[in-house]
């Protein structure tokens, strides 16, 4: 005859990393979404589906940090996720005439991007793989890096931005400046962490990811992502002062992140491809919101695409199994760089009249335009000092 054995169920977080949690606040936030909505609702059964949904959320929560049967909720839940987006799709632009993604509404999209860092995070946990009482996270680590932290900051951001900035789209724009503005911010953060190793983070990732330093990089690269959504935000004397007061906090940032950096004695390979990133970023979003709203002409924008030549020739040589040579040593880039962010304050700052600024441009813009002509000819081997590119 056989006794069976009971189980006795207390708070088990211990072996709960940074992906765990980040799960956990993306089911909460779903699930007092769909608690909203269905006290909304009831007693319609469309109200009634969202309580029950919301409550699935919450005992998946509960389950989760009692560490009851944990790998079944996992596996469950991404199913269950994924109706649940499925199914919001098909009743409201489908079956319901809206448009997407023009009528989702605030609620909606906080909504879904949280289902979408919950489907992530429930795949990555579901990988991991138990020996003993300890966990192996290289995996979730790095899906955390890649994905978990640029999906979360997009929803932050799409969250926060209509709060801040309640703006319309231009009239030509088919999305939403917050959509722009997280989309953005996700694209560089993705771009970051898909080039992190695990081994490069170390045994304390969080503190390697998130130190002071690139923390303000972060933020800099937020502020150049709401400029991006503002670029395509109706034209209005406010949308184009907040352009400029984001782009020029972030161009003080700037200076900021790498002093503190050296200061601290944290700099870090990843500070620094994030810095690049940044930065390219802040040369295609500044130019081209003052392009649009008529500040600077539009051969300005060779000034975004400058870099992006420079970069394709360099991969081209590569992959041709050419020699890539080194691009000359000296400070001119970085001084050229800094000139053209005051430039572009000022212009999106509007603290110069127009018709100054489109005089000035060809000045500003040409020197930058001639050192990145310099460059291209030096990796390819046509501009004196020819030296191959150390590896």
């Amino acid at each position: 005859m056989g006794t069976a054995e009971s189980r006795n169920l207390s708070l088990s977080i211990d072996s709960m990393g940074g992906l765990h949690w980040l799960g956990i606040i993306a089911a909460l936030v779903t699930a007092a979404v769909h608690l909203q909505l269905g006290i909304g609702f009831a007693p319609n059964p469309l109200g009634i589906s969202f309580l029950l949904a919301g409550l699935g959320f919450l005992g998946a929560v509960v389950l989760v940090l009692l560490d009851y049967r944990r790998r079944t909720v996992y596996a469950i839940g991404i199913p269950f996720t994924a109706v649940q987006i499925v199914m919001w799709y098909g009743l409201n632009f489908v079956a319901g005439g809206k448009s997407f993604p023009a009528d989702m509404g605030t609620l909606g999209v906080v909504d879904k991007l949280a289902q979408v860092v919950l489907i992530g995070v429930l795949v990555a946990c579901s990988g991991e793989r138990v020996v003993g009482t300890r966990y192996h996270r290289s995996a979730t680590i790095r899906l955390g890096v890649q994905f978990g932290v640029p999906v979360a900051a997009g929803v932050v951001l799409a969250a926060v931005f209509p709060i801040v900035l309640s703006l319309s789209p231009a009239a030509w724009s088919p999305v939403t400046p917050r959509t722009v503005a997280a989309g953005v911010w996700a694209a560089q953060l993705w771009y970051s962490g898909i080039r992190t190793s695990t081994a490069e983070l170390g045994g304390a990732p969080i503190r390697y990811l998130f130190g002071v330093a690139n923390t303000v990089t972060v933020l800099r690269s937020g502020l150049f992502s709401v400029v991006a959504g503002l670029a395509v935000a109706a034209e209005t004397p406010t949308v184009v002062a907040a352009a400029g007061l984001c782009y020029g906090l972030g161009v003080v940032l700037d200076g900021v992140d790498g002093t503190l950096a050296r200061w601290i004695g944290r700099e870090t390979a990843l500070g620094e491809r994030l810095d690049m990133t940044v930065d390219t970023v802040g040369f295609v979003v500044a130019p081209v919101a003052a392009v649009l709203w008529g500040l600077l002409p539009w051969w300005y924008l060779s000034l975004s695409a400058a870099r992006y030549v420079f970069i394709g020739v360099q991969r081209w040589r590569h992959r041709r199994k050419r020699t890539v040579y080194d691009a000359p040593a000296s400070n001119l880039g970085r001084y050229l760089a800094t000139i053209q962010m005051v430039f572009l304050t000022v212009v999106l700052l509007r603290l110069v009249p127009v018709a100054t600024v489109q005089r000035v441009a060809p000045l500003v813009l040409a020197p930058s335009i001639a050192v990145f002509g310099r460059d291209i000819l030096a990796i390819s081997g046509w501009y004196p000092p020819a030296r191959p590119e150390s590896s």
